[in-house]
Parts: C-alpha cells; structure tokens; sequence
C-alpha cells in the first residue's frame, strides 16, 4: 500500500474513482454468472443445440427439394419447349444430318444440366424412332419395345414419374425415370415423350445427406414404396421399415418431429411432404432418424468448460483488477497530456473535465472545416465522375471508385448505374438555318428540362455534356429495387422527358436508356455504347426513345443489299450519266431504309457504295488525290447523318466532278457506241461475242472499245461476259430444276469449265448454291 499511495496521488480524480469500479466489476459479476451460466447454460446449450439440428435439417431437406423443384421445373420447360413441335415426326433423321446432329447434342446438354440426370431418350410414336443422348438415332424394333413405348403416352398426367423403368438396351437393370410427354399440356394428343432416366445413387446420396452423421433417412412414394435404395438387412434397414409402418398411423400433413425408442436407443424422428413436385412426386414423404447421442454430444462437454471457465474467470479477475486499471487510464493519461501540455495530478482536477473543454474546441473548428468541404463537394465529385467517364481513372477498382464517390457526398453502395443521351435534331434546312448560339440555346434548354425531371425521380445525378445538340447523363438508380423493374421505370420517365423536351425547343429528340449496370467502373463503356445507340434511330421517323436491349441482332435474320441498284449507279457513272446516277442512288437510299432503317444500317450501306464508285474513278485512270483536292471522303460522308443530304453530297461532291472529267476527254460517238454495245452483251451473253465483232460492226477500234467498256464497267469485257453468264447461272439453279450440265450448254460452256469458275467466283459449287438457297428459302 505504501507504494500504492504515491502512485495515486500523482493522479486525477478520475484514476481513484476508476480504481474502484473496476475492482468491484470484476469479482462481483464473474462470481454470478459462474453459478448463472452453470445452472442456467446447460438448458440453453441444449436448446440451442437443438435447434442448430433442426436448422441444419432444414436445410438439408430445402436442398433436396430444391434438387427436385428444379428437375420438376426442367421437365416443365421440355414439355412446353416450341422447338420439339410435331414437325419432328416427319424429320428425315438419315439425310437431316445436321438437325439430327443438333438434336443429338441438345439431348447432351439436357443430361449435363441437372446431375440427378443419367440418360435422356427422346421417344416419336410415329416415326418408330428412340433418340438418345449416347445412342444416336434408333428404330424401335420389336412389338414388345414399341407397346412399351407407345403405352407411356397413354398414362399418367402430362409429366410423370416412374420408379422403375427399364432401358431397351439394358431391360435387366431398370432405372427410376420422368416421362414428359411432348406436347406439353393436357389439350392435345401426345405424339412422343421424352424420357429423362434418374440417377439412383445420386438420389440416394441426396436423401443420405439429411443424416450426415449416423441414422437413417429415406423417401417413400403414396403408395408407402421405397423411392431411395436401403440395404435389403441389417439394422437400418429394419429401423427404416419400423419408421414406414409407424407412418401410415400419423398425420404428416405438416412436418413434425418427436422422439421413438428403438432397440434401447432414442432417435429423433422427423417426417415432412414434398409437395412440389406435382404431377410428378405427388406424395412423396421423407423421414430422417438420428440418434439423440449424437445431437448432444456437444452439451456435456460444454457444461464442463462453463465450471473451468468460471472459476479461472474469479482467479484472473482479482490479479488483473489493478492492470486493466493502469491500461484503462493510460490512453486518458497520453490524451490528457497532449491535449493540456503536461501532466494532470490531484490537484489539477478531473482528467475528463479537460478532455472535454478542449474537445469542444475541436468541434467547433471541426463544424467550420466541414461546412467548407461540403461547399466544395459538389465540384469536386464533378471533377472526379468527368475524369471516371473519360476513362482516365481506369486504375481505380470497383470499391476504390465507390468509396471515393461515397467521401464526396454520395454513397452508392448496392445500386446501379444508367445514361441517358438525348440529341436534338431539326429538318437539313432549318438545321442548317441554326446559328451556333440558337443551337447553344437549345441545348441549354434540354438539358435544364432533363435535369430538372429526372432529378424529381432520381436523387443522384451528374451531367456529363450539354453541347452541340446533345445532353448526356449519369443517373444512380437508388432503392435497390431489381434491375429489370428499374429500367422500366427509367424507360417511362424518358418517354415523359422527350416529349417535355420537343414541346420546349419544338425539335425531334432522339433519347437512348442504357442497359442499367450494377459497377461504376463499367459506366465509361456504357457511356460510349449509349452514345454509339445514336446512329441506330430511324431517320425517316420524328422523335425516338432507343432501348438499349432492343439492339440484338438475331443471328438468322437475313442481310438484304441491294447489289442490283448499286450496279446501276456504278453504270451511270462510269457512262457519265449523272440525273440517272442520282435517281438510282435516291432508289439505293430507299431501298436501304426499307430494308435496315436504322441511320447505322444506312451508313454503311451508303459506305460500300462510296467505295464502289471510288473504284470506278481508280479504273477510269483518274487521280481522286486531284479530283477532290485531298478531301477525306469516308470522313466527310461519316459526319452526314440525314439521308437527302448523303445524297446531295454524292451529286454534287462526288459525282459531278468526275463526270466533267471523263466528259472533256471522251468521245461522244463512242459513248453512243458504248451504250449500244452494252445492250447487246445484256441480251447476247450466252452467244460466241467479241470485242474484236462489235468494233468491226460499229467502225471503231477494238482498242478504244475494250478501253471504253472497261471504264463504264469497271471489268475488262471477257470478265464481263464471264459475270453476266455466272448471275444467269445462279438465276437458272434458283428458279428451275434444269441440271448443271444442260445449263452449261445453254450458257456456251463446258460443264467442268463452268463448274471451276463458278467455284472460283461464288467459293462453291453449283450444286453446293442450289441447295443453300433451297435451305434458306424453306420456312422455319
């Protein structure tokens, strides 16, 4: 004590008083709850160790059934599948070999999906055929087989189960099954089935896992059968039938759980329904047994360590009273003195009457400095969200951006991200009428409309760009509904938005919505994505609202160009004939929009033809360097977005100076010549016809004549004959039966000779194009 007393005159009021306390806290409490948690713990333990059982064998059987809810569900989605339609029945599986092939892997991947899944056998009535997933195609070959077969489409509901089902390969060792008759439904007569055969020892090792330790479970059908397998003697197999006969006495409506005594031993018993397997398990039941020795294995030993526990608890409490003490006041001690300058003693006064007086002071300086940071944040998160969407901070991690958007006021923690972009757009003349500062006044008008409404939904939102016609923004969807639901919600508003936005600046608005996106480090591709939606709006109509989901491209959709228009333009301007070289342009434009109305679709269709007549211009020995004064063409015809001006552009910026060209260096007579040239091989073609024969006939060189025709078809003249009898070739073999040897004959070629170039020009053969065209004209 002598020692003791200098120590705590050389401190506060507060160390004496903390002294104290912590001393009576110690002893007194450790020493209650010892006896507490002896008496009291035990039960506790037990109970809660009961109930961890009966959680874990919730979830064992919620697993189970989840297993069998989604093979329920699978054979569901079969029966109802439109692919599987009665058209299979007339499918020629030996010459299909393709849709055989597909149908065979199809059947592949039905058996990987679910592991409960051993073989998967697709059964047509009609067409006497068994498909399986290993097998192949098969013909049902004996009665027996086929009455079989033909008997499962005759029972049962539209999907059923069957526990023993036997394989036509193997009819020694039948398996459990699901027979899904196809159609789907019960309207119709079925015309075959699938036959999904079940994996018994999957199941088995399913049911297994309700009793992971020691015990037995198992599954019985209505009809009180075995649905897993049990060893044929033995204990649990006795157990097991004890518990079935014990079954049929109880209501199992609902699960329930209760002690049985068996062979001097207690179990706990559980049953319970699996109600959702319908039409296919209805009925089953499932009962699991597991000794009570082993559930509370754990509660002996725990009472144990409470006595062990509780008297350490009453030693360590007095000999480390005085430690926690000197600890507890140490950090108060170091505080104390750095926030006074020295050390604080009796005299001095309570240490946390000092503490608190200079933390009032700190907290006022605290109140200003944050009221100058949140001034400052919103420009700050401005610069930071610029510098995100413009891919500079690529760096950051999905976290690391979000925690550095939360320290600049907005805390996005499991939300989403979506953009918006709106651009402007008027008719080429009124467009063309608006200044700069009509277009800033406009867009200044846009976006304060888009600002204002979407903020009225959305409480965090960020403008990205607001010029040139065009307003971006970043919206954070809050409330953590579902993606799907918010894009609706987001889709609704921007109709609203683009309708407020053309009655305020009286133009067309097209309004892209992005796909929502849940990681803002992805916001500067969707950014980019969303802005490229753009070129995909319909020029022809008004204002437009852009889904991005609705950009997907199915992959069988057909690509029509039309090639035919875009030879007729290549014609007139190789002859120089300009007013018909813009009328089939206006009529390529045309036949673009009807075809793919998108603007992008139209790009790039209005791109090959550039690169066409380019061609042209090259073959005409014309340098386009000189002709167009180094103007970028594929860049100036990029930046032309509306139709009538792309072909405006071709007429005067393309067209016209190189028909002055070839016209102050050509010869009007030989043009006459050419055109009535050109006319003869369109309807001479298939005839023995030469450059050498029509120069003699219409007085001119040979020279001039092959030169000419070079120019105004881009292709020497044997190429050209070559061309014309190759697109009547492929005219014969879509349109008529006639066989490749008499149109050779027809067309004055060898059928070898025709076979090789038209290999060489189309990359297949005649037959080889008859039978794809054939295939891509048959419905599906």
């Amino acid at each position: 004590m002598t020692i003791l007393k200098p120590t705590i005159a050389r401190r506060g009021s507060f160390f004496r008083k903390s002294l104290a306390w912590v001393l009576t806290i110690t002893c007194l409490p450790v020493s209650l709850i010892g006896i507490v948690l002896y008496y009291a713990g035990s039960d506790r333990i037990v109970n809660e160790v009961n109930g961890a059982y009966r959680t874990q064998l919730q979830q064992s059987i919620q697993r189970l059934d989840d297993y069998l809810t989604q093979l329920e569900l699978y054979s569901a989605q079969l029966g109802f599948n439109p692919e599987f339609d009665r058209s299979l029945a007339t499918v020629d599986f030996a010459r299909q070999f393709q849709q055989t092939n597909d149908l065979i892997k199809t059947l592949r991947l039905m058996k990987e999906t679910n592991p409960l899944i051993d073989s998967v056998y697709l059964y047509l009535k009609d067409a006497n055929k068994l498909i399986g997933d290993s097998d192949g195609v098969r013909t049902i070959e004996t009665e027996k087989d086929r009455g079989e077969l033909a008997n499962l489409l005759d029972q049962g509901s539209p999907i059923y189960w069957r526990n023993s089902l036997a394989e036509i390969d193997n009819p020694d060792k039948p398996k459990p099954a699901v027979v899904v008759k196809l159609p789907g439904g019960s309207w119709y007569k079925p015309f075959g089935a699938f036959i999904l055969y079940i994996k018994q020892e999957e199941l088995d090792l399913l049911v297994q896992r309700l009793t992971p330790q020691s015990g037995v479970s198992f599954l019985v059908d209505d009809s009180q059968s075995y649905v897993t397998t049990l060893p044929d003697d033995g204990e649990d197999r006795q157990l097991a039938d004890e518990l079935r006969s014990r079954m049929a006495a109880l209501d199992i409506s609902s699960p329930r759980t209760s002690a049985y005594k068996w062979n001097g031993q207690t179990y706990s018993v559980s049953y319970g329904k699996l109600p959702r397997f319908g039409g296919i398990g209805a009925g089953w039941t499932y009962v699991t047994a597991t000794p009570l020795t082993h559930i509370m294995a754990p509660v002996a030993s725990m009472s144990k360590l409470i006595v062990l526990v509780s008297g350490f608890g009453l030693l360590a409490a007095l000999l480390l009273g005085w430690l926690v003490s000197n600890k507890i006041y140490d950090p108060i001690r170091r505080l104390t003195k750095l926030l006074h300058g020295h050390q604080v003693t009796a005299r001095t006064g309570d240490e946390i009457q000092l503490i608190e007086n200079e933390w009032r002071q700190l907290l006022t300086e605290k109140v200003a400095l944050q009221h100058r940071l949140k001034e400052q944040l919103p420009a700050m998160r401005e610069r930071f969200l610029m510098q995100l969407l413009q891919g500079s901070l690529q760096a950051l991690t999905e976290s690391e951006a979000r925690g550095k958007l939360k320290q600049l006021g907005w805390d996005t923690d499991d939300q989403g991200f979506a953009v918006v972009v709106a651009k402007l757009h008027a008719p080429l003349q009124a467009e063309a009428a608006l200044s700069d500062k009509d277009k800033q006044l406009a867009t200044f008008a846009a976006s304060n409309v888009m600002t204002e409404l979407f903020e009225s939904r959305y409480a965090m939102l960020h403008l990205i760009n607001a010029q040139n016609l065009c307003v971006e923004l970043l919206i954070v969807l809050g409330d953590g509904r579902p993606m799907a639901e918010a894009r609706q919600e987001l889709l609704q508003l921007g109709s609203d938005v683009m309708k407020t936005v053309n009655n305020v600046t009286r133009m067309n608005t097209t309004l892209v919505v992005s796909r929502p996106t849940d990681r803002l480090v992805d916001t500067p591709g969707v950014l980019g994505l969303t802005r490229s939606a753009l070129r995909f709006r319909d020029p022809e109509t008004g204002s437009q609202l852009l889904d991005m989901d609705d950009f997907v491209l199915e992959g069988g959709q057909p690509v029509r160009f039309p090639y035919e228009l875009e030879r007729a333009v290549v014609h007139a301007v190789g002859t120089g004939l300009e007013e018909e070289a813009v009328r089939n342009i206006r009529e390529f434009v045309r036949a673009l929009q009807n075809d793919a109305s998108t603007e992008l679709m139209v790009h790039q269709g209005m791109m090959k033809l550039l690169g066409s007549v380019m061609d042209v211009v090259l073959r005409a020995e014309v340098n386009p360097h000189v002709l167009y004064g180094g103007v970028h063409l594929y860049e100036k015809l990029l930046h032309i977005s509306d139709p009538e001006e792309m072909v405006h552009w071709f007429q005067h910026e393309l067209i016209r100076p190189f028909i002055r060209t070839i016209t102050d260096t050509s010869d009007r007579e030989l043009k006459s010549i050419l055109e009535q040239v050109l006319r003869r091989i369109d309807t001479e073609f298939t005839q023995n016809i030469s450059v050498e024969s029509y120069a003699e006939e219409y007085g001119t060189s040979p020279y001039k004549l092959r030169k000419a025709l070079k120019q105004a078809s881009g292709m020497n003249f044997i190429d050209l004959v070559m061309q014309k009898r190759l697109d009547k070739c492929k005219e014969l073999l879509v349109t008529t039966d006639m066989k490749v040897n008499d149109i050779a004959e027809r067309l004055g070629y060898q059928p070898s000779y025709l076979i090789r170039i038209f290999k060489k020009g189309e990359g297949m053969t005649p037959g080889q194009y008859r039978e794809r065209m054939e295939s891509s004209q048959t419905p599906r």
